[in-house]
């Protein structure tokens, strides 16, 4: 009777021990393998109102406690993944500001001085963000990006004690800007350009003229989009896109390049599906010559990036 009772405490220890192991390893084997948040980079306890801001300050290896972008910047879902986002510009309130600056006990706030979108130029950060919060007593700075983005960068690094970083992010900056808009001076390009974007798993989008592309990308090179030639009458644009409705109007258009961003598998598969249904597309320049690229969008919002992203829509129309 002993020897079996001996045998269960000892049996009921060994499933203890096994089930307290199991508890504690996952944890730790978690431990060793989690990721540093934002690896090099110094959390500062600051609040920034605008993405032009908030990326500078990642390049000079600083991300605030909050920040305030538009929801559609890629950095949202990627690099700043776990820096809290206040809201978007259309839905984030000066409330919402200060329940966060409350929270981390926070002063100091940065907000950019403009219109957050171009197609928002009635709407201003500083008028909605930064005079309330300036009357509410918060150390608010604002930046005003039409100065330039170098002057920009350096007062944002003074600003938050990078001066030297800021420097050297400013000088490259220049330095690259520069060089790739000599060898744009070389030769002006002067190719139509249709421009989709794959959204979800299917859907596509076209860019009207006058975007941020027209703006930033087209215009210096000397290019043209086309986008408006494959538009419907009763088509909805919607902030400078609209949903193509028409594959087949693309033969009309007969753009010299196609470039695609967003989810390039939405509109690869389109584009195989229509060439099958309307074989004439085969005859646009684009698709004849295979011109059909997958760039980086740009919406002025990574403004140190800008420089590499002109030079690779260089590389592709050239």
């Amino acid at each position: 009777m002993k020897i079996k009772t001996r045998h269960f405490y000892l049996e009921a220890l060994f499933y203890l021990v096994v089930i307290l192991a199991l508890l504690i390893l996952p944890e730790s084997a978690a431990a060793q393998t989690k990721k540093p948040i934002n690896p090099g980079c110094d959390t500062i306890n600051a609040i920034f109102i605008s993405d032009r801001i908030t990326e500078v300050a990642y390049r000079l290896g600083v991300v605030p406690v909050a920040y305030c972008a538009r929801c559609w910047w890629p950095m949202v879902q990627k690099e700043l993944s776990t820096v809290t986002r206040i809201g978007c510009y259309r839905y984030a309130t000066v409330e919402s500001v200060i329940k966060i600056a409350e929270k981390h006990k926070t002063r100091l706030i940065l907000v950019e001085s403009g219109y957050p979108s171009i197609y928002k130029k009635s709407w201003n950060w500083a008028k909605k963000f930064g005079e309330p919060l300036k009357a509410k007593g918060y150390h608010v700075h604002l930046i005003d990006f039409s100065k330039g983005v170098p002057e920009c960068i350096l007062e944002i690094g003074k600003l938050l004690d990078r001066e030297e970083k800021a420097r050297e992010l400013a000088a490259k900056y220049t330095n690259s800007l520069k060089k790739t808009m000599s060898k744009i001076s070389i030769s002006k390009e002067n190719k139509k350009i249709l421009i989709l974007k794959g959204i979800g798993k299917r859907g596509v989008q076209v860019e009207m003229p006058g975007g941020y592309t027209d703006q930033y990308l087209l215009g210096p090179l000397g290019c043209v989009n086309v986008g408006h030639l494959v538009k419907g009458q009763d088509t909805e644009v919607k902030r400078g896109y609209f949903i193509l409705e028409d594959w087949q109007a693309i033969a009309k258009a007969n753009p010299d390049i196609i470039v695609k961003y967003g989810n390039p598998y939405a509109v690869e598969r389109g584009l195989v599906k229509a060439i099958k249904k309307y074989p004439e597309l085969s005859g646009v320049a684009a698709i004849k010559n295979h011109a059909i690229y997958t760039l980086p969008a740009y919406y002025n919002a990574s403004v140190t990036q800008y420089p590499y992203v002109l030079r690779a829509w260089l590389d592709a129309v050239r």
